[in-house]
């Protein structure tokens, strides 16, 4: 080929190689701009999975059973609250905040946070008769600050009725058994097996 062409070619290709990379510039600039971009409020940021309120409920009712689990009783208490004013009306959330509250009022003689708990904990019975952790809590409850051992056995009835996780029964299984004992009532055999 003439040099002119050769020339030519090589100007050409030239060409190409810079556009390419200004391309290529443009479309790594164009990339982060929209990864940085946040998206408008109440628009999920483009390609986001987006989830139910109630799934968003439950994973949060999960992550704080897990705080609660590890004793971390500020971290569970914030989370089932946050699901309170998302959910007035969901028991567990209402049961379990109640109960951490009322726990926390009880240590530190706090009888607002005390009475805060409680209402909380008869919310959930209110809103879910059946759900066995507001009668346990209300149980608890009317053992230890009331001493009032016939009224927490029947919370206590109650509760075993709900078939409560046989894990959940196995850790307050002594307070259950303690509260019958001092009504004078027999211990139901749910709690001795």
């Amino acid at each position: 080929l003439p040099a002119a062409t050769r020339s030519r070619r090589a100007e050409w290709r030239r060409i190409g190689i810079i556009a390419c990379v200004f391309l290529i510039i443009a479309g790594a600039v164009i990339l982060v701009d929209h990864a940085l971009q946040g998206s408008s409020p109440g628009q999920p940021s483009s390609g986001s999975i987006t989830i139910s309120q109630q799934e968003l409920i439950a994973q949060q009712i999960s992550e704080a059973t897990g705080f609660n689990d590890e004793n971390q009783d500020l971290a569970a208490l914030q989370l089932f609250e946050k699901v309170i004013e998302e959910d007035p009306n969901n028991p567990e959330a209402l049961a379990d905040a109640g109960w951490l509250q009322w726990k926390s009022g009880f240590q530190e003689h706090n009888v607002a946070v005390t009475k805060a708990g409680r209402a909380d904990v008869t919310q959930a019975i209110r809103v879910a008769p059946t759900f066995y952790k507001g009668h346990l809590y209300d149980g608890l409850i009317l053992l230890f600050e009331d001493v009032n051992y016939k009224a927490a056995t029947v919370q206590f009835s109650q509760f075993l009725e709900d078939k409560p996780p046989a894990p959940d029964l196995e850790l307050v299984a002594n307070d259950v058994a303690l509260a019958y004992t001092k009504a004078g009532e027999p211990i139901p055999a749910a709690v001795t097996d």
